[in-house]
């Protein structure tokens, strides 16, 4: 397969062949992935129901009122398939990454390590759940991992681990009815999850408003740390997209969404919720850019939020970035508005490509930017020199590789671990050399179920 990258004037070819799973695509200290399965905990099955689930496409008719569907109770038969796109990651109570992820036939799976901080010793894939997509995992105040999905007439349902790094509830429902548009015109299934400073887990979803039928911004929290949840929450009129959730050095909680309309993406705007203070009220809701997309958020070790954005400029897709001058204020122009600046990168979107950022913490306590396009071979970084202060130059990332997906997970002791997902459903790997370092590992071919 031949992919062209473009960068400024300079087109490079590179072609690539399938690799199998568990290849090492560059040399490195590591050796080669540990093939034994640790036991583990599976999943509760759902309670048995009397009536046969009805699971609709992805981008089907939406049944009005599907409320008592339960995901399947099998793994089902034809379990090798392409990883969809959907995935998260959480440490276990006891230190151990785990990762969920949903493949294009609507299962959920996962899998763990079983040593803290050893990218070379995973479990198989494990079946988690049928009829579910767009996993979320949080790690409970106690330590146990709740782990979060949709089904496909977009209701969301829940499942945690009874003790830490134990055995699973049963995939549970939340009890209103309500759910999110998963088809047609503003089909939106984005939300995110976040812990709150006193423990309690929060819940952003787009959700259809039952009165009006209007896709609107709602929120759901537990009432304890680790215990039982309210109910759904109206919080915003607006059908925002990307939801991504990020917490003042103070405790409250700033949620930016996109609110897109027209064809082109000078059209989207995106908002900026925010909490006046920790576990408080919300303040007004405020435009935070237009023509911005792809939103991602992260904290530096002051408190101060920075965030990196797609912007279209004249034709062509470059990453901006804007950061908070001080904790919960964020550089603007003395009228309010935001000010967004160029980072230098640059794709030309002739070729059909977005720009997906991806922003992650060193242990270091530098961020780290990582820029990549679903259509062209181009992975590439850039990061702080110093924590909290400027940035160096955008550079090519590893050996370059074709992706639809890229997610970031910091493990036990501060080293980063990228996952790519590939255009063939499959997943790679790749980890920092040390937790303060510089140096990665090559791609590691993790497959799929």
């Amino acid at each position: 397969m031949r992919r062209y990258l473009w960068y400024g004037n300079l087109a490079l070819a590179l072609t690539f062949t399938a690799i199998p799973a568990g290849t090492i695509m560059a040399s490195g200290p590591h050796g080669a992935t540990v093939s034994k399965t640790p036991a583990y905990a599976q999943p509760a099955k759902p309670d048995a129901h009397p009536h046969a689930p009805i699971y609709l496409p992805y981008k089907g008719t939406m049944v009005v009122g599907q409320i008592n569907t339960h995901p399947a109770t099998s793994a089902p038969s034809n379990a090798f398939t392409p990883l969809q796109g959907g995935f998260t990651s959480v440490r276990n109570g006891d230190g151990r990454l785990e990762m969920f992820a949903d493949t294009n036939d609507g299962n959920i799976w996962h899998k763990w390590q079983s040593t803290p901080n050893d990218d070379t010793s995973w479990s198989g894939w494990s079946w988690f759940g049928s009829g579910m997509m767009s996993p979320e995992a949080q790690l409970n105040m106690d330590g146990r991992v709740e782990v979060f999905a949709v089904d496909k007439n977009g209701k969301m349902w829940h499942i945690w681990q009874t003790a830490v790094g134990g055995p699973w509830s049963a995939w549970t429902a939340f009890a209103q009815n309500m759910w999110m548009k998963t088809s047609g015109a503003g089909y939106n299934t984005g939300y995110t999850v976040i812990q709150n400073m006193d423990g309690r887990v929060e819940v952003f979803a787009p959700l259809v408003n039952l009165t009006t039928g209007a896709v609107q911004t709602y929120h759901i929290w537990q009432t304890t740390a680790g215990g039982s949840w309210g109910a759904w929450t109206f919080l915003f009129a607006g059908n925002l997209h990307q939801l991504v959730s990020g917490m003042d050095k103070n405790g409250a909680f700033e949620v930016f969404g996109n609110e897109g309309f027209g064809t082109t993406y000078t059209a989207y705007t995106e908002y900026q919720l925010f909490q006046t203070a920790a576990g408080s009220s919300w303040g007004t809701n405020s435009k935070f850019g237009t023509g911005v997309t792809n939103f991602t958020l992260n904290s530096d070790t002051d408190g101060r939020l920075e965030a990196f954005a797609q912007v279209d400029v004249s034709g062509n897709w470059q990453v901006y970035h804007t950061w908070q001058t001080t904790p919960g204020t964020w550089n603007n122009s003395g009228s309010g508005i935001i000010v967004w600046q160029a980072t230098g990168f640059t794709i030309n979107s002739a070729y059909g490509a977005s720009v997906h950022v991806l922003l992650n913490r060193n242990a270091s306590g530098t961020l780290e930017i990582f820029a990549y396009s679903s259509d062209l071979v181009s992975i590439y970084h850039n990061y702080q020199t110093t924590a909290g202060g400027s940035w160096a130059t955008w550079s090519p990332f590893l050996t370059q590789m074709s992706i639809s997906a890229l997610y970031a997970a910091q493990e036990k002791d501060g080293h980063q671990s990228l996952f790519a997902i590939d255009g063939t459903g499959t997943m790679w790997q790749t980890w920092q050399t040390s937790p303060a370092g510089t140096g990665w590992h090559g791609w590691v071919n993790v497959g799929h179920p």
